[in-house]
């Protein structure tokens, strides 16, 4: 598997804190909050966004990520090295993706979201098809 296709999977991948409002809102609109933030962690390469895409990861230490290789990605700066070597690489261009299957639970006090979902991504490495 290329570094691009690990890259491309990467996020699918991600487990995603997320800030919930006062549980006076609904669970439907925190549901769409996350949802919302699943598709920025993936859409963001559409048009290179990192203020999107640094918006709604963790931005520290803590952040792990596993790739179906069982490789990791530890730390944001390992994170940012990852993106600006791979996503940010001229070479790159994300054409389109799909979210399917999205499946979102959350904490018993509403703060935490986890998701699993299956990814289609795909896009342009060097003017060849990728995903």
């Amino acid at each position: 598997m290329t570094a691009i296709a690990k890259s491309s999977i990467l996020l699918a991948s991600v487990l995603f804190a997320i800030s919930c409002s006062p549980k006076s809102e609904s669970f439907i609109y925190e549901i769409e909050k996350v949802t919302r933030s699943i598709e920025n962690s993936i859409g963001w390469a559409l048009e290179k966004d990192t203020t999107l895409l640094y918006s709604i990861i963790s931005n520290d230490a803590d952040l792990l990520i596993i790739n179906p290789d069982s490789s990791m990605i530890e730390g944001i700066e390992a994170f940012r090295e990852v993106t600006n070597s791979t996503w940010m690489n001229p070479k790159f261009k994300a054409t389109h993706y799909e979210v399917k299957d999205l499946r979102i639970s959350s904490s018993g006090n509403g703060d935490v979201a986890w998701f699993y979902c299956l990814l289609d991504d795909f896009g342009e490495w060097d003017g060849r098809a990728i995903g």
